[in-house]
């Protein structure tokens, strides 16, 4: 079993449309942010999906509680 870390490939490391799906219900259900799939194929590691989300967070503040990238 290969050592992952956040600059980890998910689909290099054996993700599938499945697991990215399962990705996406995680983080609505712990942040409340709806990511879009294909921002998750895009940005394949957490490191950065989470800059990505950072960076969208900051440039569309609505002053909304979650955001919808």
């Amino acid at each position: 079993m290969p050592v992952l870390n956040e600059n980890s490939d998910v689909f290099e490391n054996g993700g599938s449309s499945l697991r990215v799906l399962q990705i996406t219900g995680k983080i609505y259900d712990v942040l409340g942010v709806d990511v879009k799939l294909r921002h998750v194929f895009s940005y394949a590691s957490p490191r950065s999906l989470s800059d990505f989300l950072e960076n969208e967070s900051k440039q569309g503040d609505s002053g909304a509680d979650g955001i919808s990238v």
